[in-house]
């Protein structure tokens, strides 16, 4: 499943990330269906929208500058949870992709 923003609107890399997801569940055999989503179409219960509200919270936090709440920590200069690729090739692809990864420095106290 790929989730992308309500107006995404690029046909051409739609379309690439339909081929490569299709290709690879294809070639594992696997019995899977790849879809694309898209954020306008997700609705979440009271708990999920909690979380989604607190992660961007977080967010907004750290790109205005602004203290964190309570129990979270972030540190820019902390080196970041997945920083090594994983040893196998299957599990990079899918935790990455091929073009790259994301960094993420958020850690909770908790």
């Amino acid at each position: 499943m790929e989730i992308k923003p309500e107006g995404f609107d690029d046909t051409k890399q739609l379309e690439m990330r339909t081929a490569v997801a299709e290709d690879f569940i294809r070639r594992k055999r696997f019995d899977w269906k790849f879809k694309i989503v898209f954020g306008n179409e997700i609705m979440l219960d009271e708990k999920g929208t909690k979380l989604f509200e607190q992660c961007c919270t977080l967010k907004l936090c750290v790109e205005l500058d602004k203290e964190l709440p309570e129990g979270f920590h972030f540190d820019p200069h902390e080196e970041p949870l997945f920083t090594r690729r994983p040893a196998t090739g299957m599990t990079a692809f899918i935790m990455f992709g091929t073009t790259g990864r994301q960094v993420n420095n958020f850690t909770s106290k908790n």
